[in-house]
């Protein structure tokens, strides 16, 4: 078992407040434990990007429950989704399309970065707003505002909550599910994270910026939320979100690269996802022809026609041409016969 907990502390070098995040495990921690969490470490050290406070420092911990593991990350003062939605905050179609693109920026270079990174847990939680305390002017404009500006958005989003869990058992994968209940895709509960994951959980917390529930809260229909009654969104958009959020990986869309240019254009290039509404099916009268109709596929069945005038006329020519043939052989025979013997 492992505890995950999270610190503000302050560090005596520069005065700075910076955030810890511990993980302790309920047993030894063996060498090679800690080297893989030294390269997760590492490997979240190197991220360099403004939506990503810096990752500081690692160490090893020790406590009476256990043996663990300790990230420093630099200390951002903002408020998360959740918060702003908690303090009444509204957020129009154009303040999410603007998150959306932001994050979908940051999710491309962590899953183009080598090695590729998963965040595992995109939530409401784990994106934060800054509060702008270091700008009266434009906190005093935001609250006379009824919705944040993309502008301001744009400029003070930041993703935090990385987990390195799956470090400290290899075979953490077949038992545990890293993420919130309700923005974790439905792969992820077989321990098979992808890239196209990550949007899936962006997609619920977009849903919830705009609808004010949790995903948990809307019922499903074959694992997809029933959303789109309890917002008030461009169906463009609306359907943008159904890919985000579709239960199945082939229905979703693959890259955050492919999400974004779907989200600019306005164009889904989902070649498995059906439309919503289908054209009627309108059969001709006095017909023989049977159509056989379900949810993902149409059967046509056309019966022979039986007989017609028409099939008549191309049975007699048939049987006509055949003795035209079979006489003129039976006359060029005989006379090649008749021939071959006068010769004689």
């Amino acid at each position: 078992r492992h505890n995950c907990k999270t610190f503000l502390a302050r560090d005596r070098h520069n005065q700075t407040f910076v955030v810890i995040n511990q993980l302790l495990c309920h047993s030894e921690l063996d060498p090679l434990t800690v080297g893989r969490l030294e390269r997760e470490a590492n490997k979240l050290k190197a991220v360099e990007h403004p939506a990503i406070p810096r990752y500081l420092s690692s160490f090893q911990v020790s406590a009476d429950i256990g043996k663990g593991f300790a990230l420093v990350q630099r200390f951002v003062a903002a408020d998360s989704l959740a918060q702003q939605v908690a303090n009444g905050r509204h957020f129009t179609e154009s303040d999410l399309k603007h998150i959306a693109r932001y994050m979908l920026g940051v999710l491309t270079y962590l899953h183009t970065s080598q090695p590729a990174i998963i965040h595992h847990d995109i939530n409401p939680s784990n994106i934060l707003l800054s509060s702008c305390e270091e700008n009266p002017a434009k906190e005093n404009a935001i609250k006379e505002a009824p919705a944040i500006s993309a502008a301001a958005i744009a400029q003070q989003i930041f993703l935090v909550g990385f987990g390195s869990v799956q470090a400290i058992h290899p075979e953490v994968h077949s038992r545990t599910v890293l993420g919130t209940h309700g923005y974790t895709s439905p792969e992820q509960f077989d321990a098979r994270a992808v890239p196209a994951s990550d949007l899936y959980g962006l997609g619920a917390t977009l849903i919830y910026l705009a609808s004010g529930r949790q995903p948990i809260e809307f019922l499903q229909k074959d694992l997809a939320l029933q959303f789109e009654s309890s917002v008030s969104l461009s169906p463009a958009f609306i359907q943008w979100l159904r890919v985000m959020t579709a239960p199945k990986l082939s229905k979703r869309f693959s890259s955050a690269q492919q999400a974004l240019r779907a989200l600019n254009t306005g164009r889904i290039m989902i070649l498995s996802r059906r439309p919503q509404t289908a054209l009627p099916v309108i059969k001709p009268e006095k017909t023989r022809v049977s159509i056989n109709k379900s949810s993902d596929q149409m059967e046509i069945v056309v019966p022979p026609q039986g007989w017609t005038l028409w099939l008549i006329y191309t049975i007699v020519f048939c049987i006509i041409w055949n003795l035209f043939v079979v006489a003129w052989q039976y006359i060029a025979f005989s006379t090649g016969l008749a021939g071959l013997f006068i010769s004689f």
